[in-house]
């Protein structure tokens, strides 16, 4: 499992979110994030993939879309995001 992936932390933080509302998303997309030993003190934090997070992204901006009445248009997840 070589790809590059991204903590659910890390996620949240780009999106301005709670972990709690990603792992929501990816519940109802049916993604299952991997756990991995990360950190200093080996605790356990969750990845998912490049195309899941495109996906979730997706999801988050249709959302923001939804609410805002048309301010957002034109949003998509670009790989300037991704870095």
């Amino acid at each position: 499992m070589s790809e590059n992936l991204i903590s659910v932390i890390d996620v949240a933080s780009h999106h301005g979110k709670r972990k709690q509302t990603i792992f929501k998303i990816l519940k109802r997309l049916g993604i299952e994030a991997r756990k991995l030993r990360g950190g200093s003190d080996g605790q356990f934090l969750s990845y998912i993939t490049q195309d899941e997070f495109r996906l979730v992204s997706n999801e988050l901006l249709s959302f923001a879309e939804e609410d805002d009445s048309g301010g957002n248009q034109g949003n998509v997840v670009t790989e300037a995001a991704l870095t």
